[in-house]
């Protein structure tokens, strides 16, 4: 009589555990109240709402089964689990811990005995109380907070997550919710506690996976229901410790709170919300069926069925299907999430939520010096509800530990605060700073290196997406081409060709700031650099070529061709250097051509030195320099080197390569010179030339205020000593031996060490001088913004550079010590093999 025909139909009709309980002639409290939540179940949508009234009824339910057989009024009962998340199943064990006096244990075991049965009211499991089995039933307050502080593993904290005081005595719950904060929420958790939680993960799934259940276990599954918890409760674990609002005890409420603020993206949050729900009503269904605690989708499909036309489906398959698609966006989500390597980077990170009085001590001991500009930088990155902020609330304890070793950290903070204020327009960005914390940290490491690169970024903010890219599967001559011919005006192809400058820029610079101390990365910096210097050529050359064809209606017969001199011949670029180039054209020699080919010439370097400029192109080394044509035809090269270049002209072709344009015009220029260049001998008065010329440069361009000691590029062992020993070795033997004929200075070395002209010992210090000193050059100018090659004088700018160098806080000296170190040895192989002295 309790119950309305429309309460019996959906409980008759869905299977015989239900049919039985309503059958029992004595029925009890419990049974009554799992009949009359389950019709309400049963007869509802299977929705978000449905799911969170059955389980918090089912908790209601046990929570006054315990208050009703509760003898002791001194003990407290803590629920936990889905117990004390009021996420309870039907099936459910109520995991509980006893707080109390230890006289109370007889009253706990006579709660337990009735509630275990038979009959079962609820199964009690006291499991996870401290020392599980083998530890006493019920523990004071003293007890418990003496086995949290010595004794208690990562993973009872993690239980502790969803911890509540259910029944019992009042003050007593309060105090042990109250003392189990810090423990739950440490300001650092301990360096292994993110790997024990996945170590625990992987055990639960191994056994899974020995019984042959992944498929079918909706709880343990891949893709099930502890997919979702366990990795909702790991970032809890890692965030929750320094955002309170994150201490949800419930895993809907938990999702909720970490999709709005940004922890993980708001589609996985919804995603990861309807997929719970789902399982969790396949969960009761599969327990309503067969009356026991179990998770598993029955075998036999006719049950199988039965459970999901209780979840609203017509048939098997479509029931089965969504299942598949369920789990597999479970376990897509829950791998992003369970093993991403922030929650490692954040969880010993400290708590960043600290009082403004308190700014300057908590920020000098994280390393920066002007606390109160920090504190607006961070204020003004993390205040309000936009994405952008919520995102930089979520990793900020990351990034000011990133941004501490950065050589520029107060600096740094500021320039972030102002390149992330642009990204709200780029969602796609802002995900992969949560979710790559490589390209977080890598993004610190950029803009705490000096204003270059971080003026890049906040000029055009859609660059930072290159922070997590490798290089470009095209090469960087095809990817300029392409972007130049599909502009529809001069501005947009100059405007797109400096964005894939900037961007490749960055890109670069940013794997070298990863190398760290690692020297030879210079190689592949240089390299890349270059590579882009030829794409920038190229395609100007054809925005430019086409510009000029259309203002004359015309272009001469024959050919035209870019060759690089200098650094940029050797593919040796720095992050500061100009394009060295000359210009050459074949064919008629008249005066239209001349012009047609001037015009060219000089609409590549105006192009590319467009304000602000992509490279600047300098055509100075070209014969009579400044006062000579820009460009000749190689008829007017051969007539001029034959006749009137001098020595150091020669000297500089050393290092000529072709760039652009038609590279058999470029060998025809080459051959010209090789008689000049790699001459069958290199006279005395040749060498004593070029020695002088040396002198010269060194006397003219070393300020008498500069310490030579610490001049990279014309100071004692510094670039200008290597590159001139290793370009007169070359002109000397380039006849005799050809394979030392390279325009690249590192990789002469070596050839010129396979060919025994210099000693092994000689070439290796000659390589470590040159691979520092360029690594050097280019720190210097990300970190100062202007071409220079004096070391800085003062203290703490040397130690910036040695930690932009990868040699952490603290090594001016140590970076000192080794510089002086490697330039002496590089002045002592100078002195023997360029100025001949013994």
């Amino acid at each position: 009589n309790a119950y309305g025909r429309s309460d019996l139909l959906p409980v008759i009709g869905f299977g015989e555990y239900l049919t039985d309980v309503l059958a029992r002639p004595n029925k009890s409290y419990r049974d009554e109240e799992i009949v009359r939540i389950a019709s309400a179940d049963l007869s509802s949508t299977p929705t978000r709402a449905s799911f969170e009234r059955t389980t918090r009824a089912l908790s209601d339910l046990a929570d006054e089964c315990v208050r009703r057989l509760l003898d002791d009024e001194r003990i407290a009962v803590i629920a936990m689990g889905k117990y004390g998340a009021q996420e309870l199943n039907y099936a459910s064990d109520i995991d509980v811990l006893y707080v109390g006096p230890e006289d109370a244990t007889p009253a706990v075991r006579r709660l337990m005995q009735t509630m275990n049965g038979p009959p079962v009211i609820f199964r009690v499991d006291a499991d996870l109380r401290p020392e599980g089995r083998d530890g006493p039933l019920v523990r004071t307050l003293d007890a418990y907070r003496s086995y949290y502080e010595r004794w208690a593993q990562v993973w009872e904290f993690q239980a502790l997550i969803k911890s509540r005081f259910a029944v019992g005595d009042d003050a007593t719950g309060r105090e042990f919710t109250a003392l189990i904060q810090p423990f739950v929420w440490p300001e650092v958790l301990k360096p292994d506690a993110v790997e024990q939680v996945r170590v625990l993960k992987a055990r639960a799934e191994a056994e899974i996976a020995r019984r042959g259940l992944q498929t079918r276990e909706v709880k343990l599954g891949i893709g099930g229901i502890r997919d979702v918890e366990f990795a909702v409760q790991l970032l809890q674990l890692v965030h929750g410790r320094h955002h309170p609002e994150l201490r949800e005890r419930s895993t809907l409420g938990a999702l909720d709170v970490l999709g709005a603020e940004g922890y993980i993206g708001e589609d996985d949050a919804a995603e990861l919300v309807d997929a719970y729900v789902f399982l969790r009503h396949v969960e009761h269904r599969v327990q309503l069926e067969s009356g026991r605690q179990t998770h598993t989708l029955p075998e036999q499909d006719g049950k199988r069925e039965l459970i999901g036309r209780a979840m609203g489906f017509h048939d098997l398959r479509s029931f089965e299907n969504a299942f598949a698609r369920t789990t597999a966006v479970v376990r897509s989500i829950h791998e992003r999430l369970f093993y991403r390597p922030l929650l490692e980077a954040f969880a010993t990170a400290p708590d960043i939520r600290f009082p403004a009085d308190e700014a300057v001590e908590r920020l000098t001991a994280l390393g920066y010096d002007r606390a109160p500009r920090v504190r607006d930088a961070i204020t003004k990155m993390t205040t309000g509800g936009s994405r952008r902020a919520k995102l930089m609330r979520a990793i900020l304890p990351g990034v000011l530990g990133w941004m501490a070793e950065t050589p520029e950290p107060d600096a740094g903070m500021v320039r972030l605060a102002d390149v992330t204020n642009h990204l709200d327009a780029f969602p796609h960005i802002l995900t992969m700073l949560r979710d790559e914390p490589p390209v977080a940290e890598l993004l610190c490491r950029v803009v705490g290196t000096g204003p270059v690169l971080a003026g890049l970024l906040e000029r055009e903010p859609s660059i930072v997406s290159v922070l997590g890219a490798e290089a470009p599967e095209q090469h960087p001559r095809v990817l300029a081409l392409s972007m130049v011919r599909r502009a529809t005006s001069i501005d947009a192809a100059v405007t797109t060709l400096r964005r894939f400058k900037d961007g490749e820029f960055v890109r670069i610079a940013a794997r070298d700031l990863r190398a760290g101390d690692d020297p030879p990365a210079f190689l592949s910096v240089s390299a890349e650099l270059s590579d882009v210097g030829d794409a920038c050529i190229d395609a100007a050359l054809q925005v430019a070529w086409n510009e000029t064809t259309a203002k004359q209606h015309t272009a001469p017969s024959g050919s035209f061709a870019v060759v690089g001199l200098g650094r940029f011949g050797g593919r040796e670029l720095s992050f500061a250097s100009d394009l060295d180039v000359v210009f050459v054209f074949d064919g008629h020699d008249d005066e239209s051509a001349r012009r047609f080919h001037s015009t060219v010439s000089e609409r590549i370097a105006s192009l590319l030195g467009a304000t602000p400029p992509i490279f600047r192109v300098d055509a100075e080394l070209r014969p009579e320099g400044r006062s000579g044509a820009i460009v000749r035809s190689l008829g007017a090269f051969r007539e001029y080197y034959e006749r009137r270049a001098s020595l150091w002209e020669f000297q500089a072709l050393t290092r000529a390569r072709h760039v652009a344009g038609d590279p058999s015009l470029t060998a025809s220029l080459l051959e010209i010179v090789t008689p000049r260049v790699w001459p069958r001998e290199l006279s005395s008065a040749d060498v004593d030339e070029i020695r002088h010329m040396k002198a010269r440069i060194e006397r003219e361009r070393v300020a008498k205020r500069e310490d030579p000691r610490f001049q990279v590029k014309l100071g004692v062992g510094g670039l200008a000593d290597i590159e001139f020993t290793v370009q007169l070795l070359q002109m000397q033997h380039g006849f005799a031996h050809p394979n030392v004929r390279t325009p690249n200075t590192f990789e002469a070395i070596g050839r010129l060490q396979d060919a025994g002209l210099v000693e092994t010992r000689d070439a290796e210090w000659l390589r470590e001088a040159y691979l520092l000193l360029n690594r050097v050059r280019n720190r210097m100018f990300l970190l100062r913004g202007l071409v220079t090659d004096a070391l800085p004088s003062r203290d703490d700018e040397v130690e910036r550079l040695a930690r932009s160098l990868g040699y952490g806080r603290m090594s001016r000296s140590r970076f000192l010590e080794r510089y002086m170190r490697v330039t002496r040895r590089a002045r002592r192989v100078t002195d023997r093999l360029f100025y001949g002295e013994d």
